[in-house]
């Protein structure tokens, strides 16, 4: 009697086939808790999706804000502000932002845990960020500005690409890096970008956010949010504080003051040759009083 064969080789192979692997779910970088206007994420495919409130920022997504439009993300305990028409990478490294301005404005913000982002331009690298810092990137004629300005305490900027520079920025400074010329501060005499109000709602502020920003109607403002007045930074001293040849040319002309050969002063008595005083005898041969 004849045996029939059983094929089991689709079964053993079946079997021995491994499991496609699980998806990894991708880290978020953030979350937006304000958003005023429009605004959209870039992956690496360059696919993108609008940006809502409470949605979440992927690391390695690209942040775009249309014109007339600003967004708020909080990352780790940092807020992150973005003024219209720009464009920032969100990315961590050791569990902190590591934030890459590609064009446009933002603002950082620590809101009190003493967590630090680093901040990238394409001219200017922000090992650690102040506690408030600001960043630019915007073109010229012969490429793209950079400029870094902290609120609080300085930082030290290091300049990309061949010409390694390092120079420490002070508050209330920017550190500017133009191509073809070194690395220079000047004085920050701008307006902070605001912090964007809780268009958001609760939901997404609650947590290390409140720590530095108290929550209100109109909330997201910090106790330092003070509009810098471009006057508080002018220079305010006179020529000849600083001396040269414009102290020089403001020294009113001789005669032209009360003073020897000059007007006399009003109500001082009258020198040799003036006219008299009210109320005095008549000079002989001179005018009669008034």
């Amino acid at each position: 009697m004849r045996v029939p064969r059983v094929r089991l080789l689709p079964l053993a192979v079946a079997l021995a086939a491994p499991a496609a692997p699980a998806t990894a779910e991708p880290e978020v970088a953030g979350r937006v808790v304000a958003l005023t206007g429009s605004a959209k994420a870039l992956a690496a495919d360059d696919s993108a999706r609008p940006l809502a409130c409470h949605d979440p920022i992927f690391v390695g997504e690209r942040v775009v804000t249309d014109t007339g439009s600003r967004i708020g993300v909080v990352s780790a305990a940092v807020y992150t502000g973005l003024n219209e028409d720009t464009k920032v990478r969100f990315a961590q490294e050791r569990g902190l932002p590591h934030l890459e301005l590609q064009k446009g404005h933002l603002r950082v913000v620590d809101t009190g845990s003493g967590d630090a982002a680093r901040v990238d331009t394409p001219g200017l690298r922000v090992r650690t960020a102040d506690r408030d810092t600001e960043a630019f990137a915007f073109g010229e004629k012969t490429g793209t500005l950079s400029m870094v300005c902290p609120w609080e305490a300085g930082v030290t900027v290091e300049r990309l690409g061949q010409a390694r520079e390092h120079r420490h920025v002070g508050a209330h400074e920017c550190g500017v890096g133009k191509p073809g010329e070194a690395l220079f501060t000047t004085t920050a005499n701008h307006e902070r970008l605001p912090v964007l109000a809780r268009s958001c709602g609760a939901q997404a502020t609650a947590g290390p956010v409140e720590l530095r920003f108290t929550p209100s109607s109109v909330a997201f403002e910090s106790a330092p949010e003070v509009p810098v007045v471009a006057a508080k930074f002018e220079d305010t001293r006179q020529p000849c504080d600083i001396g040269g040849e414009a102290c020089v040319l403001s020294v009113v002309p001789p005669g032209t003051l009360p003073g020897p050969g000059g007007p006399p002063l009003p109500g001082t008595p009258p020198g040799p040759g003036g006219p008299p005083l009210p109320g005095t005898p008549p000079v002989p041969g001179g005018p009669p009083t008034p």
